[in-house]
């Protein structure tokens, strides 16, 4: 049953940029940096995680980069992650309110005192996001997203392995 999960879910990432008419997701140009909490939930241990995270995208790459700090009494861990945004269109163009989905990736590694773990996937974020415009100022965009993510966790080993992310953010984009 997992397997037969996993391989629908990677069907779903990769035949979803078959059907995208825009090559890269709207955004405004320059270079965003973005402030962002982080939760999630494992498929396979029902635990939690959280923590704060920082990205990045600049004008010559479309990707969002990504780095996560996991706050757990048991297992602290670091993520990192990139992102390549397929699709980002007005939901309401009036109050520039947006929605979007991509596809990306992410390594990670978890550093308990008896529990290491080690860890990479894929991801698809899902979100809506808002832009203010200002005359003088740099854009402000304050975003959601459900990121569903599955992978391999090599140690120790478990396939598949699955979370379920939820970020809460940010992001400034500067005209550079």
């Amino acid at each position: 049953m997992k397997k037969t999960l996993f391989i629908i879910f990677l069907t779903a990432v990769i035949s979803t940029g078959m059907f995208v008419e825009n090559a890269f997701a709207d955004h405004p140009d320059g270079l965003g940096i973005s402030i962002k909490g982080s939760w999630g939930s494992t498929w396979v241990y029902r635990t939690t995680q959280s923590g704060p995270s920082l990205s990045i995208k600049t004008k010559a790459s479309p990707v969002f980069w990504g780095i996560r700090l996991d706050i757990n009494e048991d297992k602290p861990g670091l993520f990192l992650s990139g992102d390549y945004y397929l699709n980002h269109n007005p939901l309401v163009q009036d109050i520039n309110l947006y929605w979007y989905y991509g596809v990306g990736a992410e390594f990670g590694i978890g550093m308990g005192e008896n529990n290491f773990s080690l860890g990479a996937g894929v991801r698809v974020p899902v979100g809506i996001s808002f832009q203010i415009e200002f005359t003088s100022f740099p854009t402000l965009e304050f975003f959601m997203q459900l990121v569903p993510r599955m992978g391999i966790q090599f140690v120790p080993f478990h396939f598949p392995y699955g979370l379920w992310g939820f970020d809460l953010g940010a992001r400034i984009w500067l005209d550079v």
